[in-house]
Formats: C-alpha cells, structure tokens, sequence
C-alpha cells in the first residue's frame, strides 16, 4: 500500500474510533462504559480537529470536514468553560473567602510539600480527601495558619478533613447514598456571613456497581443543594466531569453554580499525565456565593493537582 495511502486509512481509522467514542458518550445513562466516554470531550475535539488537518493536507477534503463538524459537536460541551458569566449586582458585596481543595493521594507520605504549598496560599479554609490518619497528623503543622478543623475518618481512602481560619461552628459528615464518608459539612461565618462548606469525596466509578453509587451520590448531593437554606460551597474530588449526564443533573437539580465556568479548560488528574487530564475535581456553589477567581495549582506529590478558588459570600435574606 503506498505511504499516502496508508496514512489516510489511518487517519481516518483514528477519526472513526474517536467519533464512536465520541458518540457512546452521548447514551452515558446506558451504563458503565459508555459513561466512561462522556468525559474526554477536549481529547476528542484535539484528535479529530488533528485529523482533519491531516487529512485536509492529504487532500480527503470531505472526510477533513466531517472530522471538522465531529470535533465542532464534541466542543459545545466545553462551551460552559469559554463563556464568561455576566457580572451581577452582588459583584461588590460581602466577604471574600479563599478556599484551597486537594485529594493528598492516600498512597503518598509528602506531607512537607502539601504543608509548604498550603503555608504559601494561606486559605481561608481548605478541604483535603483521601486524608487517612496518617495524612491527618501529617497537617498538623497547618494549625498555625488554619488553627480550627473537622475530621470525618471515614472508610478506607475516604476520609475528609477541613481545617479553617475562623471557627467552625458545626461539623457534620453528610450521608450520601447511606455512606456517611462521602462528604463532611461544615459551618464557617466569614465576616458574618454564614456559609457551608462541603468536603467532598465520590465514587471512583469504575465498575457498574460503583457507577451506580456514585450517581446515587450526585443525586442524593443534588437534593440538599436544593434545600439548603444558607450558601453552599461544595468542594471536592468528585470523581465526575461537567461532561457526563448525572452531573449535569445534579448542577440542575441542586440549582448549583459550577466554579470553574467562564474560566477556561482545566485538568486536575492524573497529575502529570497532560493528554489525558479530567476535571474531575470540582467547585460548586448555591446563591449567596460568587466566584471571584478560579485556578488549578501545581504538583504537590498527589495524583491530584489542588483547586484554588477565591469567592464573595453574602447573607441570604
């Protein structure tokens, strides 16, 4: 087969592939593993605009094109990201709060680089999960910056702990799905402003079974977003992209403000893996919060990188 020939079979072999991927995402509420190929939207609007320019070049002007429309459709659903959410006449009132979240990754013991990292953002508050006792003991010197903290120990690799600036004024784990580590709530009141922080820890929804769990949990999240009566941050691993249906639910359902739009396109794991990045690490809000700034920061020994959010908080009527 000539090389010009062998190219365009592969290209084209490429693009079919990430177009039936791109497609089995679209039926993600058939099950586990169509729900796996609800989350690579951005890889698959760079491999099939790639392809398109390829083959373009090769002269396949019309599969370039449809490769081209294919890429177009998979990047509707970035189209949350890229468009910046209009200023609302809360913009100038209330407190800001600096809220710092990370999975530490159990497995690891750099405990110095985390504490450095968080000595050198100096949260407001911050929310850690996968934190086992040992990653508990191994923060403790961040009682000198964030001096006040809750621990929901939880079961194997889901325990949670926030640790505060200001007092904590009550803390709760939060049964999601009838698994009480699924996420801890706590009360903080920054300037006067109570707010209600979430430390969040989800599903890994790798198995039908844990699928389905962790969907129950976006559910079950959904359902006291909706009937919260003070604002509402929730933070956290939740073992989901923007991309998949449940998710999309949950932020209806839960009338949850997403952190990250307006913001751009952000990877958050598997850290240092940059063509497969998933946002899977989230920020959420209800009324009575606004978010001022967005960012994902650098690698600090997890399998995770750590969310940075500064927002306004404000006393609902």
């Amino acid at each position: 087969m000539p090389r010009g020939r062998r190219a365009v079979v592969t290209l084209s072999a490429l693009a079919a592939l990430t177009a039936s991927a791109s497609l089995a995402g679209l039926v993600a509420d058939l099950g586990w593993p169509f729900e796996l190929a609800a989350h690579f939207r951005v890889q698959y609007v760079v491999l099939l605009a790639a392809c398109a320019i390829a083959l373009a070049l090769l002269g396949r002007t019309w599969v370039a094109a449809a490769c081209l429309a294919l890429a177009g459709a998979n990047a509707v659903f970035l189209a949350p990201y890229l468009s910046v959410p209009s200023a609302t006449a809360a913009d100038a009132v209330g407190a800001s709060l600096d809220v710092l979240s990370l999975n530490v990754f159990r497995r690891s013991d750099d405990y110095a680089r985390v504490v450095a990292y968080v000595h050198g953002e100096r949260p407001d508050v911050a929310a850690f999960v996968e934190a086992t006792p040992a990653w508990r003991a191994g923060l403790a010197p961040l009682a000198d910056v964030l001096p006040y903290e809750a621990y929901a120990p939880g079961a194997g690799s889901h325990g949670i702990l926030v640790r505060s600036r200001t007092p904590i004024l009550r803390a709760a784990p939060l049964a999601l799905n009838g698994q009480p580590q699924g996420a801890l709530g706590v009360l903080v009141s920054p300037h006067g402003h109570p707010l209600e922080l979430l430390g969040v820890h989800l599903e890994w929804p790798m198995t039908p079974r844990a699928l389905a769990s962790r969907n129950r949990e976006l559910a079950a999240l959904a359902e006291y977003g909706a009937r919260t009566r003070v604002p509402l941050v929730a933070v956290g691993d939740f073992n989901a992209t923007r991309y998949t249906p449940p998710f999309g639910r949950m932020l209806r359902a839960g009338r949850f403000g997403d952190c990250a739009a307006g913001t751009g396109l952000h990877g958050t794991w598997p850290a240092r893996v940059a063509p497969a990045w998933l946002q899977i690490d989230q920020c959420l809000h209800t009324e009575g919060v606004r978010v001022e700034r967005f960012a994902v920061g650098p690698f600090v020994g997890s399998d995770h990188y750590p969310l940075r959010v500064r927002l306004r908080v404000w006393s609902l009527p």
